[in-house]
C-alpha cells in the first residue's frame, strides 16, 4: 500500500528507474500515469539474469500471459501501478491465515523493504528472502512454498 512507514520516495529505493517513473506518476493521479504509460522511454533492465534464464526455461509461459497482458491497452498495468499507492481495502492486519512471503534479495521491480513490511504486518507471516532471486526467478522456489502451505494446513 501506499508509503505505510511514511518514507516518501525511499519507500520505494530499489526499484528500476522506469517503475519508479511509474509509481512518481502514480502518485499524481490515474490521468497523469496513463499519460506516462503512454510515452515510450528507455527501460534499463528490470530482471536479472537469472529471471532472463526463468523466463527462457521453467517460466516460458509468462512471456506470452505478459504479452497479452498489454496487447490491448494499458489499463492492467494502471491498475497494478495504482495498487501500489492506494490502500488495499482491508489492513493486513486483519488476515488471520498464516501466510508466506517470499520475496527475490535482487529484485528490482519491488524493493525488499515492501516483503519485510508486509510480513511484519501481517499478525502471522514467515518471510523467505531467496539470495540470488530476483523477481521472477524467486518462482523457483515454489516448490518450498508448497511444501510450507501443506505443513501449514
Amino acid at each position: 500500500p501506499a508509503d505505510p512507514r511514511g518514507l516518501g520516495l525511499r519507500w520505494w529505493r530499489g526499484m528500476h528507474g522506469p517503475g519508479l517513473g511509474e509509481v512518481i506518476a502514480a502518485l499524481r493521479g490515474g490521468p497523469a500515469l496513463r499519460r506516462h504509460l503512454r510515452e515510450p522511454d528507455v527501460d534499463p533492465p528490470m530482471f536479472i539474469d537469472r529471471d532472463i534464464a526463468a523466463l527462457d526455461g521453467r517460466w516460458h509461459d509468462f512471456r506470452g500471459i505478459a504479452s497479452r497482458a498489454v496487447e490491448t491497452g494499458v489499463e492492467g498495468v494502471l491498475a497494478d501501478d495504482l495498487s501500489f499507492i492506494s490502500p488495499w481495502g482491508v489492513p493486513v492486519s486483519r488476515v488471520t491465515q498464516p501466510c508466506l512471503v517470499v520475496h527475490g534479495a535482487s529484485d528490482l521491480v519491488v524493493p525488499e523493504r515492501h516483503a519485510r513490511w508486509l510480513s511484519h504486518a501481517l499478525p502471522d507471516a514467515s518471510l523467505t528472502v531467496r539470495d540470488g532471486d530476483g523477481h521472477l526467478s524467486v518462482l523457483d522456489g515454489l516448490d518450498d512454498a508448497f511444501t510450507w502451505l501443506l505443513r501449514a494446513d
